[in-house]
């Protein structure tokens, strides 16, 4: 998906909850759906995020190199290489997360319409309520 360079520069940087991610350090990153049937929020994140890039933000914003392909099922895309190190799991970085929202907050929402997900999207969306209510009745596992 990226021209030039050694094939051999390529290494699988983090497999997340939604994506496997390989990297070739200071070219770019090609993000893989985990899941078939992501293509079309794929195809909305990079389109955010390509929006997200017009704004004066305060830091980078990896954007989509390539279009979303899909092959058997599961979305890819190319994204630009943002220098940086992927947060030890269960270790969260709160350095500048004040700055950054700050920085979020002066965009006007209006300028991302279409491009957001639902409200809790990645936990159950319109079903959010409903599910942490039957979770919280539910007898601890164990």
């Amino acid at each position: 998906m990226l021209p030039g360079g050694d094939p051999s520069d390529w290494e699988v940087a983090s497999e997340g909850e939604f994506h496997i991610v390989a990297a070739a350090p200071n070219r770019g990153v090609v993000r893989v759906a985990r899941q078939e049937g992501h293509v079309d929020e794929m195809r909305r994140v990079a389109a955010l995020r390509t929006r997200l890039a017009t704004f004066d933000l305060p830091f980078q914003i990896p954007v989509p190199l390539t279009d979303v392909v899909e092959h058997d099922g599961r979305a890819a895309v190319a994204m630009t290489w943002v220098a940086g190190q992927p947060a030890p799991k269960g270790e969260p970085r709160v350095a500048g997360a004040r700055d950054l929202l700050d920085a979020l907050r002066s965009i006007d929402v209006a300028q991302l319409d279409g491009l957001l997900a639902s409200p809790r999207a990645y936990a159950g969306g319109a079903r959010w309520h409903e599910l942490m209510s039957q979770a919280c009745r539910a007898p601890p596992a164990g």
